[in-house]
């Protein structure tokens, strides 16, 4: 009779009088999921302590934030096992003149394009040794993390290939804040890792298509 009743195009409301005075069920909106933080890992445990490694860190992660340590896991041997994850995060290339060659990465928030001004979220920066030091190692890059920040292109600059394009003559200031580890925390050494390291709050770098400067507060030891 049900199934009868709707082919001949009875409403709800014609089917049963009660449907009008029911409230009607708010219809519950998903909640949005967050995208995963991707990470890396590596495994640590004694076994791959040595002289010249006391971590055990492999040569891929030297040089790297570390995030959680996760363990210890005891293997069947008795050894303790820890898994270090290494969280990774979101930078785009920066070149001159064409998509090819990049000199440095930065954390741009966003992909405007074409752009003077572009905004830098929590990340690392990235950028040829060369350009500020002429006598490092080719293929040499260096690197310090930052809170945020800007950078600066004295003409446009676009996006193409997953790559900003600098103008050849254009010249690209960043301006950032500084986000150095916690006191106490990092590579292994007693004099090390309980100095007072007074590192300046925020640096500023200009980069040419040859060469770069940088412009901070002194730091104090």
């Amino acid at each position: 009779m049900l199934a009868a009743a709707l082919a001949a195009g009875k409403s709800a409301n014609e089917l049963d009088l009660a449907v009008a005075s029911r409230p009607l069920s708010p219809i519950p909106v998903p909640t949005p999921v967050q995208p995963a933080t991707r990470v890396l890992g590596f495994t640590q445990s004694a076994l791959g302590l040595t002289v010249g490694n006391p971590l055990a860190v492999p040569a891929w992660a030297n040089g790297m934030a570390q995030g959680e340590k996760l363990g210890p896991f005891i293997d069947q041997l008795g050894n303790s096992n820890f898994v270090v994850t290494i969280p990774l995060t979101q930078a785009t290339t920066f070149t001159f003149s064409t998509a090819a060659n990049g000199f440095a990465v930065f954390p741009v928030v966003g992909t405007p394009s074409p752009a003077t001004s572009l905004t830098l979220g929590t990340g690392s920066v990235w950028f040829q040794a060369t350009l500020l030091v002429p006598g490092a190692p080719a293929g040499s890059f260096c690197g310090f993390r930052i809170s945020g920040g800007t950078l600066t292109s004295s003409a446009p600059v676009t996006l193409q290939s997953g790559a900003y394009i600098v103008p050849p003559a254009a010249t690209l200031t960043l301006q950032a804040t500084l986000a150095p580890p916690a006191p106490g925390s990092g590579s292994p050494g007693a004099d090390l890792t309980t100095a007072s390291i007074g590192l300046p709050a925020t640096i500023r770098i200009t980069f040419t298509q040859t060469a770069a400067t940088s412009r901070h507060s002194p730091t104090r030891i």
